[in-house]
């Protein structure tokens, strides 16, 4: 394609009422083979992105990505297949393979489809499809503007390895063999710039800053995308070093959201029915300071991560997992459900909209100001949580703050402790929250965790 060429719409090679036509063939398909159950998902998606870099465009790209999945139920036997073609003998090979997978797998009492009574029967208008004609030179215009934001903010950035704005849609079909038949459109548009910036020795320092939404309209512009990623990356050079020790940590907002998202993972089910979790057994208990409360609402309008039923195609509902620092869901699919004598509670593939309520909410200065001396770490690398044991270590880098105040950037530090202790010791909770993420919470201080030399 070439960079001047407008997409004056959005193509999808075959429409939705064809792809659920495909399913439901597939279905009967299945069942005509002898399989006890089945479900399908098909999900066909198409995106234009432009990459922009030291000024000019580096690359444009259409794509069509295009995938067929299907699980047979042979009894208590299983088996899945795969295929990236929607033609029929393309699809009719897909279910011979997981059938003939299924005889030679192993019976599991908790296969199956989820019950009937589950599958979702309430839906709605989520607002997550807003339809753009497909126009590269827009796209164009706004990498090269997030580039230029970005190398011009200061005289010591320089050229990255590329920022880049894109758009795309998707249909998605999922349906089962005990009569769910459901899709949906969605659309995503997505800037991201990447900012590097280098002292008078040549020490570079390196920072991305991306958002994603339905809507193009409720990004940030193209320059302050561009000038978000540079300021943050700008304020790194000249960092020092700190002694070890256990200190006051303010966890900006994307890293405390990394931190919630452990916790949840330690609640899922997959890790509880394999006993791979520090909170085995923990309904009902504190696992965290009794300010924390974590909820779900799937039903958020204009929000990627919004929908009306799980993999499973059971109906997604409002919940809360953590309320007053206590678990009081897990987070779990039909199978991991069954696993442990319980019932799903509509996460097959994972949490939709997660908040973290609170109700004193301050500004990240009143944060700095109520932690008086300590770090805020502003990037966190490396594995976070390890959900077996509850320890918590990561690289980070950020800046050491005295009388609520920063003074100067650190880097090459870790910041460790386990998660009981962690969770337990937040202090206060941040305003800063980002409405386009789907874990939303602000930034978080902790009374003190181990900081030593990375």
């Amino acid at each position: 394609m070439s960079a001047s060429r407008q997409v004056d719409e959005v193509h999808h090679p075959q429409t939705e009422d064809e792809l659920k036509t495909i399913v439901a063939g597939g279905l009967a398909s299945a069942r005509k083979k002898g399989v006890s159950d089945a479900k399908i998902a098909v999900r066909d998606a198409v995106a234009l992105s432009v990459t922009a870099r030291d000024g000019d465009v580096d690359k444009v790209e259409y794509n069509n990505s295009r995938s067929f999945g299907v699980t047979v139920y042979m009894g208590k036997r299983s088996g899945g297949a795969s295929s990236t073609d929607l033609n029929a003998r393309s699809l009719d090979e897909a279910i011979q393979k997981a059938i003939h997978i299924a005889k030679y797998t192993e019976e599991d009492p908790c296969n199956g489809l989820a019950e009937s009574d589950l599958l979702a029967t309430k839906f709605g208008e989520l607002n997550v499809y807003e339809p753009r004609e497909f126009n590269a030179d827009l796209l164009i215009e706004e990498a090269t503007t997030i580039d230029n934001a970005s190398v011009g903010y200061h005289e010591d950035m320089i050229p990255s390895d590329g920022c880049a704005a894109s758009m795309g849609s998707s249909i998605s079909v999922f349906g089962t063999t005990n009569g769910f038949l459901q899709s949906g459109r969605r659309t995503r548009h997505s800037r991201m710039a990447e900012a590097v910036a280098v002292d008078s020795e040549g020490n570079k320092k390196v920072e991305w800053w991306t958002q994603s939404a339905v809507s193009a309209d409720r990004l940030d512009s193209p320059e302050e995308i561009g000038h978000t990623a540079a300021s943050r990356a700008h304020r790194q050079l000249g960092p020092r070093v700190i002694k070890k020790g256990e200190y006051a940590v303010v966890l900006e907002n994307r890293i405390a959201a990394g931190l919630i998202a452990d916790l949840i993972g330690a609640i899922a089910g997959g890790s509880l029915y394999r006993k791979a979790s520090y909170l085995l057994d923990s309904m009902g208990k504190q696992v965290a300071h009794e300010s924390l409360t974590v909820r779900e609402d799937p039903y958020l309008p204009d929000s990627l991560a919004s929908r009306y039923w799980d993999d499973d195609g059971v109906q997604t509902t409002p919940k809360l997992f953590i309320e007053n620092g206590k678990v009081s869901n897990y987070c779990l699919s039909t199978y991991s459900a069954r696993r442990l004598g319980m019932q799903t509670t509509g996460n097959a593939g994972g949490t939709t909209n997660l908040f973290v309520d609170s109700p004193d909410q301050k500004p990240l200065e009143a944060l700095l100001k109520d932690m008086g001396t300590g770090l805020l770490i502003t990037m966190a690398m490396g594995q976070g949580a390890d959900i077996v044991t509850g320890v918590f270590s990561a690289g980070a880098l950020g800046f050491w703050v005295e009388n609520g105040e920063i003074q100067f950037p650190v880097e090459n530090i870790t910041i460790g402790g386990h998660m009981n202790d962690i969770l337990s010791s937040i202090q206060a909770y941040g305003s800063d929250i980002d409405p386009l993420r789907s874990l939303r919470l602000g930034s978080l201080l902790i009374e003190k965790m181990a900081v030593a030399a990375a």
